[in-house]
């Protein structure tokens, strides 16, 4: 963070982690982040979060997949 296109990568991590722990399917939460265009779709793969990641994640692929979820 801070993501170049304001994407809200803990936010989204968090409510994709919780959705899946409690087998939820319709999170409005999430829609919240969509609403403010601060969702998973806003990355463009510029992988600038990729050099602050500790873990190494693919970030932008994670986000594809909590976004699709």
């Amino acid at each position: 963070m801070p993501c170049p296109m304001g994407v809200e990568i803990p936010r989204i991590f968090a409510k994709w982690n919780y959705s899946y722990m409690y087998d939820l399917k319709d999170n409005h939460s999430y829609k919240k982040l969509v609403e403010e265009n601060k969702d998973a779709s806003q990355c463009v793969n510029c992988r600038a979060c990729m050099d602050k990641c500790p873990q190494n994640f693919d970030i932008p692929e994670m986000l594809k997949r909590a976004h699709d979820d």
